[in-house]
Formats: structure tokens, C-alpha cells, sequence
């Protein structure tokens, strides 16, 4: 008896499913991962830019914030201590010129700094950084700073003046105009003039050293008379000194300018780092493609 035949099926193979390791592969992941930190720094960065803007514009908005009248010490009770003298012109030299210097008197003034020019500022087109004044102190003293009458009280300076404007009508009538004075300062030396430029509003100082006249050695038309009165007004009522001696009785509240500076220096260098950030994740970002 014969058997049926046999049928055999053959099952055909799958296809092995394999991929062509591509070598930019590694490459493109590793740019990938790399643009992911650099985002997440870009976002860091970025945060820490508003807190450093921030901080510039509270610490800005503070700098002329002047201390509570409970703050103030006694010595600023007293009137400016003046002393006529005489004593022979000499020359002041000063970046490159002379100045001839003609000494009035004797001078000596303890207050409360409320405001001060910049010869730096951009709106000030009438010196430059070899001006001899350095800066216009404007300080007051007395019953002016025996309450908080002062707080009810701006203040602020233009190139060679200091300007006041009450708040209210009890300030008006009780501020004393003869218990301020805005001061064109001189240095005597370039101690003196790194103490003068460090003095900040809010600090409660004692100033010494004469009233002057002075003059460019070439050209007297453009020389500087100093009043030698509290109760003058208007041009020429400002004195002019030459500073021998910078005391800092107390110094104002330090945190706006610390906050300014602060905000100033990290807004820069933050501002510089997310731009490097963002070009170097454009770089990365276009190694993926």
C-alpha cells in the first residue's frame, strides 16, 4: 500500500529589519543635549537679569532718600564758621592749566548733603573731567534739619546750582533759605578729591578749608567769585571753596547705592552673557538639522 505523498511547507525567513548606524547620529544627540543645558542657562540667566534690573531701579529710585530727622546729629545745630583773612594769591595747578587762587576767608561747614551736581552727566555741557570744580555740594543745617521738615522738601542740582522746591505750604514758609548753602568745591589735593567724589546724599559732613576766588592764568574773564554771605540770592550767591579737610560725621543709609551698583554691574555682565548664550544655541540648534 503506498503512502500519501508528504507535503512539506517551508516557512520563508522574515527579513532581519536592521539600520545603518548613521555616525552623525551621535553627534546631532549630542548637540541636542548640549542646546537643552544651554537653554536652561539662557532661562537662569534670564531670571537673574530681572532680578539685577530690579534691583537697579529700587536702589535708583532710593538715592536721594535722606535720613529721619531722630538720625541727625547735634553738630549740624551750628552756622558755618567763617574767618576773614588775608594771604597772597597763588597758583593752583590742576590737569594741565593754572589757576591763579585768591583766598577770601577762612571756612568751615557742617551739614546735611541733599543733593549734588554730576560733571559727568551727559546734560552738563559746561564741564568736562578736567574741570578744577569738581562738584557743587549742596548741604543744609539748623532748624532745617531739627524736624522733618526737610522730607517735605526736593532738592536737586543743575551744573552750578541747587534748587528747592517745597512740598506743601508749611514747608515753604518755615524751610530757611539762609540755612542752605550750594557749594562750588576745589580740592585741595587728590585725597581731598577722592573724598569729595565719595560723598553721597544722606551723609552728614564736616567741610574745612577758604572761601576763593580763582581764575584760569589765561584767560581772568572766566574766573569764580565765592559770596561770603548765607542771606544773598541768585547769581553769585554760591560759595566757592577750597577744601582742605572732608569729615563724614555720619554716613546716610548705604543700601540704594548698593543696590544701584548691584543692579548696574550684573544688569551689564548678564546682559552680555544671554547674548553670547543665545548665539552659542543658534550654533547648536543648527548642528541638529
Amino acid at each position: 500500500m503506498s503512502k500519501p505523498p508528504m507535503s512539506v511547507t517551508l516557512e520563508r525567513k522574515k527579513p532581519l529589519n536592521y539600520r545603518v548606524q548613521n555616525p552623525n547620529d551621535d553627534h546631532q544627540g549630542g548637540a541636542f543635549i548640549w542646546s537643552m543645558r544651554v537653554r536652561l542657562l539662557r532661562r537662569l540667566a534670564a531670571l537673574a537679569l530681572v532680578c539685577a534690573v530690579v534691583s537697579g531701579i529700587t536702589g535708583g529710585l532710593r538715592l536721594k532718600e535722606l535720613p529721619s530727622s531722630e538720625m541727625i546729629l547735634p553738630e549740624l545745630d551750628v552756622d558755618p564758621v567763617q574767618q576773614s583773612y588775608e594771604r597772597e594769591e597763588f597758583v593752583f595747578p590742576f590737569r594741565g592749566e593754572r589757576y591763579i587762587v585768591k583766598p577770601v576767608a577762612q571756612y568751615s561747614i557742617t551739614g546735611l548733603l541733599v543733593t549734588h551736581n554730576n560733571i559727568n552727566a551727559f546734560d552738563d555741557i559746561y564741564h568736562t573731567s578736567d574741570s578744577v570744580d569738581i562738584r557743587d555740594l549742596c548741604l543744609i543745617w539748623g532748624e532745617n534739619v531739627s524736624s522733618d521738615l526737610y522730607q517735605d522738601v526736593e532738592f536737586w542740582s543743575e551744573p552750578f546750582s541747587c534748587w528747592v522746591r517745597p512740598k506743601s505750604q508749611e514747608a515753604a514758609r518755615k524751610f530757611r533759605q539762609d540755612q542752605l548753602s550750594n557749594t562750588h568745591v576745589l580740592a585741595a589735593d587728590s585725597h581731598v578729591r577722592e573724598q569729595v567724589l565719595a560723598l553721597r546724599i544722606g551723609d552728614q559732613v564736616r567741610l574745612t578749608g577758604a572761601l576763593v576766588n580763582y581764575y584760569p592764568e589765561n584767560r581772568p574773564e572766566a574766573g569764580r567769585r565765592t559770596s561770603t554771605t548765607r542771606t544773598d540770592r541768585g547769581n553769585g550767591a554760591c560759595e566757592t571753596m577750597l577744601i582742605q579737610e572732608v569729615e563724614v560725621l555720619k554716613r546716610g543709609d548705604p543700601t540704594p547705592h548698593r543696590l544701584y551698583r548691584f543692579g548696574i554691574t550684573w544688569g551689564g555682565w548678564l546682559t552680555v552673557l544671554l547674548a553670547l548664550l543665545w548665539i552659542v544655541q543658534a550654533q547648536l540648534e543648527s548642528r541638529r538639522l
